[in-house]
């Protein structure tokens, strides 16, 4: 997530490209929902003073100019039955034009979501829309989610992979729309951020949009639209997203802006000329089409973008100037003469080892005479080229871009190095604001919550903040308990990869476990083996986890003594599997008794033989928080469960999930083994840049400061 000072930084750039003018304060009604509007009008006024000054912003001036950019300026408007009703102030005159208004309600019905039915991690795989004869385009690294291969020869689908379309998915749909199954995988181009994939059973409105062929360069300043599914991105503030969008995500949205001037990125290894532009775009907005306004022809495809700099598209003057992209059908509006500029991408795609088809052989329907060369030379503009610094950088755009150096295709005219931009996350981190969710954790903990025998919101908040600590150093563990939280002594343990602390008061002794910090390495790398001990069947590999520090760990807890101290343990992730196994020895070793166990989006641990021990020996004792659509949970496949579930709406509510949903069972392997070939495709980096639409929300509910957050409202 961006600090204030790239925010303020950003900010200062982009307010003046989007409003000329001067941005006026924000009307009562236009920001209601980001708290009362007089503070919000403060927060602004003040805000367009520090950047005016060159000052950093504070995080209330950052929100207030940010909403006010997605609210008025660059807004995300709801369609609803294939139109869109409520038009922003700074937006009247051109959307609400009839004229416009029907040019684009035409368009809305061809334009659908990619859905990823079986698919475990996200809810869907971006946008696409109709551009031919059954045809649907969308973007490379949505398609490379379900298809291996890449050009037209090889491409297959999946083990176990599938997709399809849903053209409605609005706002208070009245009723949904069938998926239309994907038949194939037509192309994936493997110079462009685009793929073609086949489907049976479009409708009349289903109607291929109309391409144009006008140059990028020729459009700069027009107005332009972006239809598409924005979802949220858990890598950024949730509370701004959640007030700005009225907490509704992943429904079809329109989202206005302009389009820019063409810049060099970095994608799949290519340098390319992408056109930009400056809609208000999320995460699920990958595949979605960019129209010209005023002539309502699709203009570019949406790839990814970077947050209040700029949105990149692959121009549709670019893909018309290629020949077998013609020939697959598509619904150009004209004629550009064809390039061999990307002969040696789809040679090495389709014909590896072999010779390639000639440019004629493959543009018999294109009628244009073929060139050699990009029609404005990269090197000519140096003002359009983005400026890194060696290796890679970060951006977060509501919506994280993972951005990193690209290598220049050979023959490619020189330019400076471009980012290269791996595509519009779906969700991850938490930046400013998980750091102050953290703060206030640690401000509110209490060890005297230790001295109860019944749950409790306050020592549910102290066993999540130890969870949290326990991923520092030795030397701040120590710091945070003692001159922090007041326990009289604490012993910080590693044993190889296995960490832990114990901290005492007169009343207490807490234990916590450290969990994995690298989530996806871990559920990557994660087996199903199983071990049988005294009571029962549990995970081999937690298991030895266990023992590497279990005689440290005694040996510790023996020197403080127990005594009557109440022996509260927990742990996140690895580490709640951790301490489930060590409550499981310690109670059936009878040497220390077990008070309370308290876990955090921690796996499964065992089969059903020791949940019967387990739940038998710990029966109001044993408390396992899973936070909304946390994945870690829900492996590994076949063991089950044990303690009290305590599933954490988004507002931190549980007891009416509770009542209402039974526990969901871990995956099978079958899903197990796509989650692992999922995360295996994610780490892919030969290639440039990892082809994937970024994080995936399910792993980003596991972070430990989203339960903090939880249970801190619970409180307060």
């Amino acid at each position: 997530m961006l600090n204030l000072e790239e925010r303020s930084r950003r900010l200062q750039a982009y307010l003046p490209q989007i409003a000329p003018e001067g941005l006026d304060l924000p009307e009562q009604s236009s920001l209601e929902a980001m708290g009362p509007s007089d503070r919000v009008q403060e927060s602004t006024a003040r805000g367009l003073e520090n950047l005016e000054s060159g000052r950093v912003l504070e995080v209330a001036q950052a929100d207030a100019l940010e909403a006010i950019v997605h609210k008025t300026k660059r807004p995300a408007i709801n369609i609803m039955r294939d139109t869109y009703q409520e038009v922003p102030k700074d937006w009247k005159g051109v959307l609400d034009d009839q004229d416009v208004k029907n040019r684009l309600s035409k368009l809305i019905p061809s334009v659908g979501r990619i859905e990823l039915p079986g698919d475990l991690l996200v809810p869907y795989g971006g946008t696409g829309f109709v551009v031919g004869k059954d045809l649907i385009m969308t973007n490379r690294h949505v398609a490379e989610i379900f298809t291996m291969g890449l050009g037209v020869r090889n491409l297959k689908f999946k083990p176990h992979r599938s997709s399809a379309i849903n053209f409605r998915k609005e706002l208070f749909q009245e009723e949904d729309l069938p998926d239309l199954a994907v038949q194939e995988v037509v192309m994936i181009h493997p110079y462009w951020d685009m793929a073609l994939l086949r489907v049976v059973g479009l409708q009349e409105h289903h109607a291929p949009l109309p391409l144009a062929v006008v140059s990028p360069e020729d459009i700069v300043g027009h107005n332009i639209a972006v239809i598409g599914y924005p979802a949220q991105d858990d890598r950024n503030d949730l509370d701004l997203q959640n007030k700005i969008y009225g907490g509704v995500f992943n429904i079809k949205r329109l989202q206005p802006g302009k389009a820019r001037e063409v810049q060099p990125i970095g994608s799949f290894n290519h340098t390319v000329r992408a056109m930009t532009h400056d809609a208000s775009t999320l995460g699920g907005c990958s595949g979605s089409m960019v129209v010209d306004i005023d002539s309502g022809e699709v203009v570019g495809l949406h790839f990814a973008g970077i947050y209040l700099e700029a949105n990149y598209a692959v121009p549709t003057f670019e893909l018309a100037r290629d020949a077998r992209v013609v020939d697959a059908g598509l619904s150009f509006r004209g004629a550009v003469a064809p390039t061999s500029d990307w002969d040696a991408a789809w040679k090495n795609a389709d014909f590896p080892g072999e010779s390639l088809p000639t440019l004629a052989a493959v543009s018999k329907r294109s009628g244009a005479q073929a060139i050699t060369s990009s029609p404005t030379a990269m090197a000519s503009n140096p003002a359009t080229t983005v400026n890194v610094t060696a290796g890679g950088i970060t951006f977060t755009v509501p919506l994280q871009i993972t951005v990193s150096l690209g290598s220049i295709a050979a023959g490619a005219p020189p330019v400076p190095p471009p980012p290269s931009v791996t595509t519009e996350g779906l969700f991850g981190g938490g930046g400013d604001n998980e750091q102050e969710i953290i703060d206030r954790a640690y401000a509110r903990f209490k060890n005297t919550s230790y001295a109860g025998s019944q749950f409790s919101w306050e020592l549910a908040l102290a066993t999540c903040a130890t969870s949290h600590l326990v991923y520092s150093e030795g030397p701040r563990v120590s710091d945070v308990c003692q001159n922090q939280w007041d326990f009289d002594s604490c012993e910080f343990i590693q044993v190889n990869d296995t960490e832990c602390f114990v901290a005492v008061t007169e009343e207490a002794m807490a234990v916590a476990f450290r969990g994995t910090a690298g989530v996806r390495d871990w559920l990557r790398d994660l087996t199903l083996f199983s071990t049988s001990v005294a009571y029962g069947t549990v995970h081999q590999g937690f298991f030895h986890g266990f023992q590497q520090v279990r005689a440290a760990l005694e040996t510790a807890m023996r020197s403080f003594g127990l005594g009557d101290r109440k022996l509260v343990i927990s742990g996140h992730s690895l580490g709640g599997a951790l301490a489930t196994i060590a409550a499981a020895e310690w109670i059936h070793a009878g040497e220390f008794e077990v008070a309370g166990i308290y876990t955090f989006g921690q796996p499964a641990v065992g089969k059903k033989d020791f949940r019967e021990f387990i739940n038998g020996k710990t029966a109001g004792k044993f408390f396992r928080f899973v936070n909304e659509d946390d994945i870690v949970p829900r492996v590994p496949p076949n063991y089950v469960h044990v303690g009290k579930l305590m599933q954490l709406d988004r507002r931190g509510n549980t007891e009416s999930l509770e009542a209402l949903a039974p526990e969901p069972e871990t995956m099978s392997e079958t899903e197990f083994h796509i989650l692992q070939e999922r995360l295996d495709d994610e780490s892919r980096v030969a290639s440039g840049v990892v082809a994937t639409e970024g994080l995936i929300p399910s792993i980003s509910d596991h972070g430990l400061h989203n339960y903090l957050n939880k249970i801190l409202s619970r409180i307060s």
